[in-house]
Order: C-alpha cells, then sequence, then structure tokens
C-alpha cells in the first residue's frame, strides 16, 4: 500500500509549486527493480524501486552484501525524502565554478535547505539520514568540525578522496570519531546555507541555487559556529 507515500509526496510537492511556481511536478511511478536503483527521475517523473524499501532486516539484503550504514536506510520511512532528494539533485545538478570540498558541502547544503522546505514537519534526522544520536553529536562538534577542515585546510582541496570522504554515505566520516554521521560536512553545509538564505530573505529558492560561487554563500553567510 502506497497511500502514505502518495500523501507525503503530494504534501511535499504542494511546498515545492509554491516555493518554485516554474517547475513542473512529475508523476509518481512505482516499480520493482531486481534490487538495482532505489529511485530514478527525469524532470517530469520519479520512478522509485519498492524493493529497495522492504526494511533493514530483509534477509536478502544481507545475502546481496549490502553493509550495515545502507541496510538501515531501507525503510519505509524514507522512501518520500529519498524520491524528493533524487529529483531535485536532477533539476539542480552541481553547478559550482570549483570542484573542492567547500562546493560540495554548499551544494549538498542547498538541497538538504529544500528538503527542510519540502518536509517542514520531517525530523532531521531522517531527512539527513542519521540517528537521532548522530544528529545530536553534530549539533555538540560543530565548531570543532569546521575548525578541524580550517586546521587541515580541506575546505579548498580538489582531491576526490577528500571530497567523498566528507560527503559520501558511510558507516561515519572519516578523521573524525565514529560516532559522526556519514556526511558530516554536509551537515555543516545545511547549517550555512540556512544562515546565509536567514540573511537574504529577499532571495528565491531558485536564486539560492543558482549561485554557482560556494564563497560567496559561505562569506555573506558570517558563519562562525
Amino acid at each position: 500500500n502506497t497511500n502514505d507515500i502518495d500523501e507525503q509526496l503530494s504534501k511535499a510537492f504542494s511546498y515545492y509549486k509554491y516555493y518554485l511556481p516554474d517547475k513542473t511536478i512529475p508523476q509518481i511511478y512505482y516499480y520493482h527493480g531486481g534490487f538495482n536503483q532505489s529511485v530514478i527521475t527525469t524532470d517530469s517523473m520519479i520512478g522509485i524501486g519498492l524493493d529497495k524499501y522492504l526494511g533493514e532486516n530483509y534477509p536478502y539484503y544481507e545475502k546481496l552484501g549490502l553493509p550495515d550504514y545502507q541496510r538501515k536506510k531501507m525503510r519505509h520511512e524514507y522512501i518520500a525524502l529519498d524520491a524528493m532528494r533524487y529529483f531535485l539533485s536532477g533539476i539542480f545538478p552541481y553547478n559550482s565554478e570549483t570542484d573542492d570540498v567547500i562546493s560540495h558541502m554548499i551544494y549538498e547544503g542547498k538541497i538538504q535547505y529544500l528538503l527542510s522546505k519540502f518536509f517542514p514537519d520531517t525530523d532531521d534526522s531522517l531527512k539527513f539520514g542519521f540517528s537521532g544520536n548522530q544528529v545530536t553529536w553534530c549539533e555538540k562538534s560543530e565548531r570543532s568540525i569546521w575548525q578541524y577542515l580550517i586546521d587541515k585546510k580541506k575546505l579548498f582541496s580538489t582531491d576526490l578522496m577528500d571530497i567523498k570522504r566528507y560527503t559520501n554515505d558511510g558507516p561515519f566520516t572519516t578523521t573524525f570519531p565514529k560516532e559522526s554521521p556519514p556526511r558530516a560536512a554536509v551537515w555543516l553545509g545545511y547549517r550555512i546555507v540556512s544562515k546565509y538564505a536567514k540573511k537574504h530573505k529577499e532571495l528565491k529558492l531558485s536564486d539560492i541555487m543558482s549561485i554557482k560561487d560556494a564563497q560567496k554563500i559561505v562569506q555573506e553567510s558570517e558563519y562562525n559556529p
């Protein structure tokens, strides 16, 4: 039964249309993809592979060799969020002028900021794919994460491994304690984008998404955790 998913997506897309009136609401399709893609999208369609959301304890997932951190998010609660995240990443592709850690942080932070607008009543832990303890860790460690990235000169690193280390999924963020969530730098990116948007209320969401200079957003946000 997909009624609750339809309801969540319908509500999310009502916010989407409010904030982005020029955009088209896509058609939603459900499919079984042989445990392949979770979500496929175009600018007018979202396909959701329901066989990728059968619960973290679904026995076949373990037989496929999927790691624990992935299986924990293969649950019903993540369907609408994942669908919208993939869709947004398609209509707002990465467009930064440079390819470094801070640019990816800000880009992913923008996507998370959109999710916060379209799913205002959803818990942050679900929107980020974190546990409650991991959200708490981020809140308590915000300043130290930021300081670490500055001190180790990682913010402007163009090394692909650094970009993946701080913005890709995993059991935790490498170089940070094991209590940290994966993508901890994305959480910082979201905080920066949120602060920037709060200081520039005259901007539409589409205006924020079109900014290619990540450093402009960081500087004008006056972010200082």
